[in-house]
Parts: structure tokens; sequence; C-alpha cells
């Protein structure tokens, strides 16, 4: 079975940051470049300004007009059960928001925060319980 694009589908020149197998294998269906940014390893260290700086430069190159930037460690802490982690994981996540938000410098992005499932701490798996989303422009920050 053909699988288009995620280009041809949607129109959008895509890219993904993610070290992690099975993201990656995503990208690599759908045709979307795979960019790579030292330190990203998909666990607790994660180099996530790192990320946040090569989706910046990404986006202010004009080769792509969507990218998807994935964190693991949100959810392994989840399955370690460790909320202390957690939140340190989720307030990494902010910072490395604010650190796009500074090196990008423009206003024409959307940033969708969201995620695929729950983990909460308290249970340690994945749970079906409603994820948030976060959809804003630039101009709104």
């Amino acid at each position: 079975m053909f699988v288009p694009s995620f280009e041809e589908k949607h129109g959008l020149r895509p890219f993904i940051i993610a070290p992690t197998a099975i993201i990656r294998g995503v990208g690599i269906t759908f045709q979307i470049p795979i960019l790579e940014v030292e330190g990203a390893t998909g666990y607790y260290d994660s180099n996530l300004e790192g990320k946040a700086l090569r989706a910046a430069e990404a986006f202010k190159s004009g080769k792509y007009d969507y990218g998807f930037v994935h964190v693991k460690a949100t959810d392994d802490a989840g399955h370690d059960r460790d909320h202390n982690i957690k939140v340190e994981q989720l307030e990494k996540c902010d910072k490395m928001i604010r650190t796009f938000i500074d090196a990008y410098g423009g206003d024409d992005v959307i940033i969708c925060v969201t995620g695929d499932h729950t983990t909460p701490t308290y249970i340690g798996d994945h749970t079906n319980e409603p994820v948030p989303v976060l959809v804003s422009s630039l101009k709104n920050f």
C-alpha cells in the first residue's frame, strides 16, 4: 500500500525532531525529514534547549512550514511513577518553548502543545483520560 508523504497529503513542508525510534519511524513512513540535535536522547537528560534552537533554525531557514518536536521524558516519568521528575520534565518543556520563542523571533508560527496519551505517576502506565491541548500563535505570547 502506498502511503503519501506528509507534504503531498497536507501541502506543508515538515520536519521532525525526535530521538526515539517509533517517532522517527513515523517520520520515515511519511517522508518527513528528521533533524538531528546533539544530546537529544529521549530521556531525562535530553537536550531540550538544543531541540528548541534547532526548530527555530529550521523555521527561520524558510525550508519548513510544519515542525514536530517530540519529548519522551514526561511519559517516562509517568512509567517510573516519579511525580517530582514528571513536574521537572514539564518545567523543562516550558523552558524549551520559551527558548524556541526567543530564538525564532517571528510571530508567524502557531504552536500546539499536547500529548498522545496520559501516563499518570500514580498508575505508572498509559491511561485514557483526555490530554490537555494548547494552541496559540506567537502573536499571543
